[in-house]
């Protein structure tokens, strides 16, 4: 057994055991309610629903993205970032490690994803209709690149000021 994949069946044993597990978060893929820096609870997974983030395997890294549809019969789930305009297919329902309930900024403030009901209802609206569009345009392997989707501009404005209401702040935070 290689170390990376000892190093996942350690993580998963201690996922399902609910040990207390924070992980770094890398990168702004779930830009504006994940950050570059910032640290998520993973916790085992007692059903799998849209509009759930979770952590799994792909391509040997683990990513944290938001589950936008389930394929009960293969046994797989779709999911996408917040803030990528890309699918990221079909991953086996085994590859998952567990679900986030909870993230802590850089400030070691925690807040819970319970408390953005309305960020997660419009960041699943978004993500299905890029999910929808790319299906569509997928017969010749392109992925959508429509820009009227796209993370950036209203859209990304709108979902700022959703997050922005559920952490307290008053103030437009941008990225980078």
């Amino acid at each position: 057994m290689e170390n990376k994949q000892l190093w996942n069946e350690i993580l998963r044993i201690n996922i399902n055991n609910n040990d207390d597990i924070w992980i770094n978060v890398h990168g702004f893929s779930m830009f504006p309610l994940l950050r570059d820096g910032y640290k998520v609870h993973v916790k085992k997974i007692h059903r799998l629903y849209v509009g759930q983030i979770i952590i799994f395997i792909m391509n040997d890294i683990y990513v944290v993205h938001r589950i936008i549809k389930i394929n009960k019969k293969e046994k797989t789930v779709v999911t996408i970032g917040d803030d990528v305009p890309i699918i990221d297919g079909n991953i086996p329902i085994a590859n998952i490690l567990g679900e986030v309930d909870c993230f802590r900024n850089l400030d070691n403030k925690i807040y819970y994803l319970h408390e953005f009901k309305w960020y997660t209802r419009l960041a699943v609206t978004l993500s299905y209709l890029v999910y929808f569009f790319s299906y569509i345009k997928r017969r010749d392997n392109n992925v959508a690149k429509l820009s009227w989707i796209r993370r950036n501009g209203l859209i990304m404005k709108i979902n700022l000021y959703i997050y922005n209401m559920g952490t307290g702040r008053k103030r437009y935070e941008k990225k980078y």
